[in-house]
């Protein structure tokens, strides 16, 4: 069963994503121009910030912050020749990193960077870092105490290109990771043990772009390591399996579960 999550765990929300790239510079502009994203911040050694190169852009409460190496032999040139351009932090904001690390190591998370803060003349900024699947890593982000365009280190940064038409992308939805063969047992349990999460999802497609695997019987093979967690159809289709079919088997999960399931329902978009 997960444990009592801290407090400072029970706010967590997307600060934003970190993509490793071989050319920050050129990805900012593309997210710009193609994606409308707007140009926010910039690290790098002109600021200050020695070895690589950060542009921040945003769009609405989406932020992407793109990195690249000026060397060619660290830990941020190895990540892009082993994955190409690719997400490196899935960073969450948290009113306390210091208490948000200690509970997800104390969960069983592996520490990468302990808390630091750091003072600047626009305020506070505490931060921490943990691993998980892969090479990716969770940053914890304190800002409440922060006045600056982004954190310290950055400095604004503009551009005259844009893209022709809005976009309008507001926020991240969700992150997928992509884990290991046979290993989603494993970082499902992580998660709910590190980082307190309290719900196991499915989607109810016959197909959707390719082959789909079947929610029910997908949350239904969860319950030997789902103890603790809700199962939940964020997408079920009682129209696609015939109601009275949908209502019997959600309550057979529900019952062998011990009455944690959440059935959402919709009539659908795709078949």
């Amino acid at each position: 069963m997960s444990p009592r999550r801290a407090p400072a765990l029970d706010t967590l929300e997307f600060d934003h994503l970190e993509l490793w790239v071989g050319n920050a510079k050129q990805a900012a502009h593309y997210y710009c121009t193609a994606f409308g994203f707007e140009p926010l911040a910039y690290a790098g050694p002109e600021t200050g910030v020695k070895g690589r190169a950060s542009y921040v852009v945003r769009q609405n409460d989406l932020t992407l912050v793109l990195t690249s190496t000026l060397s060619a032999d660290d830990a941020i040139a190895d990540h892009v020749r082993r994955h190409g351009d690719g997400v490196r932090d899935v960073a969450f904001r948290t009113p306390d990193a210091r208490e948000a690390f200690a509970s997800a190591v104390a969960g069983g998370a592996r520490a990468v960077t302990p808390p630091a803060v750091t003072d600047g003349a626009d305020g506070r900024v505490a931060t921490a870092q943990i691993a998980t699947y892969g090479d990716t890593v969770h940053s914890f982000v304190e800002r409440t105490a922060y006045r600056g365009t982004w954190l310290p280190g950055y400095q604004p940064w503009a551009h005259e290109r844009r893209a022709p038409e809005r976009v309008g992308l507001m926020r991240i939805d969700h992150c997928v990771g992509n884990v290991g063969w046979n290993e989603m047992d494993r970082w499902c349990d992580y998660y709910a043990r590190a980082l307190g999460f309290t719900a196991i999802s499915a989607n109810d497609h016959i197909v959707y772009k390719g082959p789909w695997i079947d929610g029910p019987t997908l949350l239904a093979a969860s319950l030997p390591f789902a103890e603790g967690l809700s199962l939940a159809t964020t997408i079920g289709l009682p129209v696609v399996r015939g109601p009275a079919v949908f209502a019997k088997t959600m309550a057979q999960l529900d019952q062998l579960s011990g009455g944690r399931v959440i059935a959402g329902v919709s009539t659908g978009s795709n078949p």
